[in-house]
């Protein structure tokens, strides 16, 4: 058995960066060290020639495990140009997200790659997520799925150095996130003052209450786009299994394979977890944003996601840092508002005008077959094409 560990990263910040905190954890006995004991592992580096010197101190301990191999933006033409001068000559704002799509599938092009896991740089994983991922690959599915929470690096980064010493326990990581949250994963909270623009999940917090005081000991989340972990693309489909077009969470998982059965949303952090480290200046929370209300997250799923999407939405994922707390409380209200977006949904689409080129494009998108839908990304594309 096999797997080709994809990530791209460059330059000396975020290189050390991932090689702090990111592949420490990768390293943990349940991780890389427990994967390769019943597999080969490939482990993909895509960066630039001259990040190459930065990965030296850690090439050694990842080669006990894996065979690293580097793929140089240099190499790799794209539009009549190398991906290092496409990158020179880009957004801030979008290159990383369009150099991860371009890499990835340069990676996934070959059909080597049987099973891919896709990481990005900035991910921590609590000690036994490889290993339980195998497990699910034994078991016959053909992709695993997680939710991810995000930690706020400008807060927890000393925290973090001291705690990746030792295998961090699924547990403890949620503390973590609970203590150091990023601005950004506070405005999913059901509640929040500050709810997320672009609600891509939905979490509500789950509370234990003790001599009158309330402590805040996890949550249920809802998610629409969570992270493709692993992927065994479809052969039926050819190179179609191969591709997306927006970033990787929004329709890869579907593009790739067709049979929802055969793809695992894991439910709880107990069995896998994995965070994001982000900088506290990243796309910061906004205090004007109107709270998730049911009318605004049907509107939201309607323009911004395909029907298929709803076997991640429909399901639940439980945080926990304690067993304790009032879940099944949690769950119900939980359960009952998605229902009731739903319901709003379809009342949307039944009195849409079907006349309205617009809104035909759109109901297609929703309610078409994965390859119909619009992601934002593709969207904003369109609408650049059709300006210049």
């Amino acid at each position: 058995m096999r797997y080709d560990i994809f990530v791209t990263v460059w330059g000396q910040t975020f290189t050390e960066k991932f090689i702090r905190y990111s592949v420490k954890s990768q390293l943990f006995p349940g991780n890389l060290p427990a994967l390769s004991l019943k597999s080969d592992i490939n482990y993909h580096i895509y960066t630039d020639k001259e990040s190459k010197i930065i990965f030296d101190p850690i090439i050694k301990e990842l080669n006990k495990y894996v065979q690293v191999k580097f793929h140089y933006f240099e190499d790799i033409m794209y539009k009549g140009a190398n991906l290092k001068e496409v990158v020179l000559n880009s957004d801030v704002q979008t290159v990383k997200h369009n150099v991860q799509r371009l890499t990835s599938q340069h990676m996934l092009s070959d059909k080597n790659v049987i099973a891919a896991i896709l990481l990005d740089s900035d991910f921590i994983l609590a000690d036994g997520c490889l290993t339980r991922m195998h497990e699910l690959r034994e078991k016959g599915y053909h992709a695993v799925i997680t939710s991810l929470t995000r930690l706020n690096e400008d807060s927890v980064s000393s925290l973090l150095t001291d705690f990746l010493q030792n295998p961090i326990e699924s547990a403890d990581l949620v503390k973590m996130c609970l203590d150091h949250m990023h601005p950004i994963y506070s405005g999913y909270f059901m509640g929040s003052d500050s709810n997320s623009e672009y609600p891509v999940q939905l979490n509500w917090p789950v509370v234990t209450t003790n001599i009158g005081k309330t402590n805040l000991v996890g949550f249920i989340v809802r998610c629409i786009f969570p992270h493709p972990l692993l992927v065994i693309p479809d052969k039926n489909k050819g190179s179609a299994a191969r591709k997306y077009f927006s970033t990787m969470d929004y329709d890869y998982v579907f593009r790739a394979i067709g049979d929802n059965n055969k793809i695992y949303l894991s439910q709880s952090s107990e069995e896998i977890l994995i965070s994001k480290l982000t900088k506290e200046t990243y796309a910061p929370a906004n205090n004007e944003y109107h709270k998730v209300t049911i009318d605004r997250m049907a509107n939201f799923i309607l323009y911004n996601s395909n029907r298929r999407h709803s076997f991640f939405l429909n399901k639940p994922i439980y945080f926990l840092c304690e067993k304790d707390g009032n879940w099944d409380e949690i769950n119900k209200k939980a359960q009952k508002f998605i229902e009731n977006v739903e319901k709003t949904i379809e009342c949307k689409i039944n009195i849409s005008r079907a006349s309205d080129p617009k809104s035909l494009i759109q109901l297609k998108s929703y309610l078409g077959s994965i390859e119909d839908f619009n992601s934002p990304q593709i969207l904003d594309r369109m609408n650049r094409w059709m300006t210049d």
